[in-house]
């Protein structure tokens, strides 16, 4: 790429110019560069010596054509890169960046010392706001992936113009000329300053770039445009060209591409969908996975719902599964499903322990038979499924329980009639013979 400021390991490799036979090295005029002081936008440029640069822990300072140093400029300048170019051969990418020193018109070298006897130096430029409205910023680069690189030269807008493109054709019927299609081609003229020649030819080869943005927008030359030819001792000139600028295509020197941020992986989970006991020790598991398929997994069980894990049974990852529990009929317990070796563990279900629960007793007069006193229960079942008729029973004194008269059916109310008695029934309670679950004993007060 165009390196408009270069850097040499000696002052006389900086100050080397090529100047025709004709031309006094005693009167050059070298002028195209300026870059302006106190710009927050970075300047960049890349080296490309073909002794190779390597800076680091380095001193920077604005020096005259005289050795003079003229500011300390360290904390303006940066590497921003370092690379090696296709020889193999160390190279920097540098930027300056508010510069706190105003040169005034003099033209001005940068001084970089490394350690004790390591100094290099830049190519002329300029470094002043003096006329900074006859400058213009030109960033540029080949691929979308290259740094832009970026300098301010002594070029600048003078006009906006424009050509009509149409087309004509003659009318068939009174044969009047009609205009068919016409565009409008919008462009911009623009002048140099006084310009050497040598940074004129760099100027032309920043239109080879695929990137190419002046004053932030993306332009590319309208027509070609030469060199102008010298024919007098001097080696410099002012001239002119043509640009189209795209004012939706602009580029912004301080934009920071924003980074996605890494994709956060699914979450890996095991879902227990149901627990169910399939007699009095077994408990069978229904789980599924979501985002991971594991080869096994342990099925656990506890008195706590967060702690106490045990029962592991550890084997196939295919629902359902079947779990030895013997107490899960006498005791509360809760269960999940758990992988050891990702440290994933199910949502907790409980499991209630089969039970049926009388939670209320009602008198219910003149039903069924005068002969005793007439009930009607509520109850729950709570745990199990019922599979055979239950038996609704009664006691005098909590000790001896009779069978009640009553329907044979299920229904829940259920209504009973206690049978004839001088002593009346007070306890109630209802029992599984399949199971042999017997529920509360319901007390009524007489």
């Amino acid at each position: 790429m165009i390196e408009f400021i270069r850097i040499e390991h000696t002052i006389e490799e900086a100050k080397f110019y090529r100047y025709s036979p004709i031309e006094n090295p005693d009167m050059l005029y070298i002028n195209g560069i300026q870059l302006l002081p106190n710009n927050p936008l970075p300047y960049i440029q890349r080296t490309n010596n073909p002794e190779g640069i390597e800076i680091e822990d380095f001193v920077v300072s604005v020096v005259d054509l005289c050795g003079n140093e003229l500011a300390d400029i360290t904390d303006a300048f940066d590497i921003v890169t370092v690379f090696q170019d296709e020889n193999g051969k160390p190279q920097v990418e540098w930027s300056l960046t508010n510069i706190d020193y105003d040169a005034g018109g003099e033209l001005v070298i940068l001084k970089i010392t490394q350690g004790a006897n390591d100094i290099m130096y830049t190519s002329y430029f300029r470094l002043t706001n003096e006329r900074s409205e006859y400058t213009s910023r030109w960033d540029y680069r080949n691929n979308a992936s290259d740094t832009m690189l970026s300098t301010q030269l002594n070029v600048w807008y003078r006009q906006s113009k424009s050509t009509f493109n149409s087309t004509t054709y003659n009318s068939i019927v009174d044969g009047s000329l009609i205009s068919a299609n016409t565009t409008l081609s919008k462009y911009e003229r623009w002048l140099t300053s006084i310009v050497d020649r040598n940074i004129f030819e760099l100027f032309k080869e920043l239109f080879t770039a695929r990137f190419l943005y002046v004053d932030f927008l993306r332009a590319v030359k309208n027509e070609d445009f030469e060199t102008p030819d010298i024919d007098d001792i001097e080696n410099y000139f002012e001239t002119e060209f043509t640009i189209s600028r795209n004012p939706k295509d602009i580029y912004d020197p301080l934009y920071v591409p924003v980074v996605p941020p890494e994709p956060v992986p699914p979450t890996q989970v095991i879902v227990l969908d149901s627990v169910l006991s399939l007699n009095n020790t077994q408990v069978q598991y229904n789980f599924h996975f979501e985002n991971f398929n594991p080869g096994y997994v342990s099925l656990q069980f506890s008195t706590q719902p967060n702690t106490g894990w045990t029962g592991t049974n550890t084997g196939s990852p295919t629902s359902p599964r079947v779990n030895n529990v013997p107490t899960h009929k006498t005791e509360n317990l809760y269960y999940r499903v758990y992988h050891e070796a990702l440290q994933i563990s199910s949502n907790v279900l409980q499991l209630p322990v089969p039970a049926i629960v009388i939670t209320g007793i009602t008198a219910t007069p003149n039903y069924f038979s005068q002969s005793g006193n007439a009930y009607t229960l509520t109850y729950n079942i709570v745990g199990y499924t019922v599979s055979e008729l239950l038996s609704f029973e009664g006691s005098k004194d909590n000790v001896v329980w009779r069978k009640m008269n009553y329907i044979d059916g299920n229904e829940n109310p259920k209504t009973i009639n206690t049978p004839f008695s001088q002593t009346q029934f007070k306890f109630f309670r209802i029992r599984d013979r399949v199971t042999g679950i017997t529920s509360n004993t319901f007390t009524i007060i007489l």
